[in-house]
């Protein structure tokens, strides 16, 4: 018996109202979620198609994994072409947690596929094998959760919906796409692609289930996952409390005074979203790892807490990207600080409370108005439009911002590399070596071990990767191997439908040894599947996906050698920062240039060209995209 798949997709033309079917074998190949959507984009789409036109199709794509007991089987996919990326809108998936997924896979379907566009405000509605395309002219202006709360009392209060808010009506390009109150896909502009195709939300109810080859052989991996998980003097509850209560003062009051519990994606043993009802705001749930970046009107102690917590619920309801709306908050500081923009000029109480701050430019960048009509551009079209040295302030890599300081590529020689490596998001691309880098996020709230000693971290690596010096921040040594495994695992997470939160599970910090499981990614999807994969397998579906992005870039005009080249922002190698661990508080080209060439290498492609070589796709068993490549 063959499992993980429902063997079909949905097709539904906004433009005529057609609604169609069609096989999921015909992609089987791509196996699910990115890979998928990315096959089907690179097949269907004209490289001049913009993210804005009818001809740009936003997909929803789920992974095999997705529906089942799998565990951080909880993420799902939108693919198209992102509106964020500059100075060439690129083609990207942008994951989603929650339900939305699981629901889609309830329904009987793998995935979506919304072409054309709307000429009045529409929702799409899809429920145990049926989808309708309905009027939705009495959403049009609500916010993400107000949207919810109609869908789902219309309809069924069992299902799950993903909307858009006013910075998706207006096409702006921070707008994400929000389920539930803390869940997004984010980063990528796609809400901005509803908003185009006057899509205000898409809703599921699904009662089937999903297919699983080996039902027993796969409880008892998830047994194994959660043994390793957990401590087994812990409850089955994690980050989402314990990220706030013991990082950051007032965290412990804040959660006292208004927390009601935690909140977990589909199948997920992490349960990374705190609940809480704090008086001013909607009922709330989030992840414990975006509200203190924020940081509005941060202070010590819960007041600061509460500042947070309502700027965190503004952006949600307005459909925004919480990481760009922080980072477009910073950029204003800044261009106040120096004497850019006023209070007049910018219709923003700049001088004032930055609660009221953060509140008001929220509202301005969701509805265009003001100053916010440039920031909803994203930062470095928005530097372009204000002008007067305003782009000084700006550091992205290929149009993404980068969220400074913490992951500024002066500081660590991985993160310098991944843009170059065509990672758009550094942040995200390297969440399978969080662990290894001083920490670990599968951890219990209790456990001692919140960070690992340099030496421990160096003998993971070596264990790991191959090489100790591949966890070694300040020189470019080994790095491109560190890059390889990152990005692979990121593009199969999001093939599979797993959370690189919790996998691979390849160090264990319960464990002395700091031995993990490496075999488990491989048995939950031969168990589901019926397929024997072993993780090396499965790593190979990783490099096709890379692939496969490789070639999408090549077609639609933003990934090449010289695309690579150019990806680093140039005043990361000029311009000094003082706690770098660099030499010279600068990248060094030269090093990363020879780094990137190895990474060329590892990938198989060609050093001169920066595309996969014909023999590696022979290799990958992509034959059919020969062509492309030559």
């Amino acid at each position: 018996m063959t499992g993980g798949r429902m063997g079909r997709i949905l097709r539904v033309d906004l433009t005529s109202g057609r609604i169609s079917q069609e096989s999921t074998s015909d992609y089987a190949a791509y196996v699910g979620g990115a890979g998928m959507a990315a096959r089907i984009y690179l097949e269907e789409v004209r490289p001049s198609a913009g993210p804005f036109d009818p001809d740009n199709p936003l997909i929803f794509m789920t992974g095999p994994l997705t529906g089942t007991p799998a565990p951080t089987s909880g993420r799902a996919i939108f693919y198209s072409k992102s509106p964020v990326g500059y100075p060439e809108p690129a083609c990207r998936p942008s994951s989603v947690g929650g339900w939305l997924g699981a629901e889609l896979k309830y329904a009987g379907f793998d995935g979506v596929i919304v072409e054309g566009a709307s000429p009045t405000p529409v929702y799409l509605w899809i429920e145990d094998g049926t989808a309708e395309v309905k009027d939705a002219s009495d959403l049009w202006g609500l916010d993400t959760f107000e949207t919810q709360r109609v869908l789902l009392g219309r309809h069924d209060a069992r299902g799950q919906v993903a909307a858009i808010g006013p910075a998706g009506e207006n096409l702006g390009r921070m707008a994400a796409i929000v389920h539930g109150t803390g869940f997004a896909s984010g980063l990528s502009g796609f809400g901005a692609v509803m908003g185009s195709k006057r899509l205000k939300a898409i809703g599921v109810r699904g009662t089937g289930g999903v297919p699983v080859a080996e039902p027993d052989r796969l409880l008892g991996v998830v047994r194994r996952v959660n043994r390793l998980v957990y401590h087994a003097d812990d409850p089955p509850r994690m980050t989402g409390m314990r990220g706030l209560g013991t990082s950051y003062p007032g965290g412990e009051e804040f959660i006292e005074r208004y927390s009601v519990g935690i909140l977990a994606c589909h199948a997920c043993p992490v349960a990374c979203q705190g609940v809480f009802r704090v008086p001013g705001t909607p009922l709330g749930a989030d992840c414990c790892v975006w509200p203190h970046p924020m940081g509005v009107g941060y202070t010590e102690g819960v007041e600061g807490w509460e500042a947070i917590w309502d700027a965190n619920s503004i952006v949600n309801r307005m459909g925004l990207s919480s990481y760009e709306v922080q980072q477009a908050f910073q950029f204003v500081l800044q261009l106040r600080d120096a004497g850019v923009l006023d209070e007049k000029e910018s219709g923003l109480p700049l001088d004032g409370d930055p609660r009221e701050l953060f509140r008001a430019l929220a509202r301005q960048i969701a509805y265009r108005q003001g100053l916010g009509d440039h920031l909803a551009e994203a930062l470095p079209r928005a530097a372009e439009r204000i002008g007067r040295d305003a782009a000084r302030f700006v550091i992205d890599a290929r149009g993404w911002p980068i969220l400074l300081p913490s992951e500024d590529p002066r500081c660590n020689a991985t993160k310098a590399l991944l843009p170059a490596a065509g990672a758009y998001l550094p942040y995200n691309d390297t969440w399978a070596l969080w662990g290894y880098w001083g920490g670990s996020f599968h951890l219990s709230i209790t456990d001692k071990r919140e960070t690992l000693p340099q030496t421990d971290i160096e003998a993971v690596a070596k264990r790991v990767l191959g090489d100790e010096r591949t966890m070694d921040a300040g020189t470019f040594d080994a790095k491109a191997v560190a890059v390889w495994r990152s990005q692979t695992y990121r593009m199969l997470a999001d093939t599979l439908g797993f959370c690189t939160w919790v996998l691979p599970l390849d160090c264990n910090l319960y464990d002395d040894r700091l031995l993990g499981d490496d075999a488990i990614l491989g048995d939950l999807y031969s168990a589901v599947m019926g397929i024997d994969m072993s993780e090396d397998e499965l790593l190979r579906v990783g490099e096709r996906v890379a692939a496969l992005d490789r070639l999408q870039g090549r077609k639609h005009g933003y990934h090449s050698r010289e695309h690579d080249l150019r990806a680093t922002n140039r005043r990361l190698f000029s311009e000094v920062k003082d706690d770098s661990p660099f030499p010279r508080g600068v990248i060094d080209e030269g090093s990363l240039v020879a780094e990137l060439e190895r990474y060329y290498a590892l990938r198989g492609w060609d050093r001169k060209t920066g595309l996969p070589t014909e023999a590696t796709l022979l290799r990958l068993g992509m034959d059919e995209l020969l062509e492309l490549a030559r």
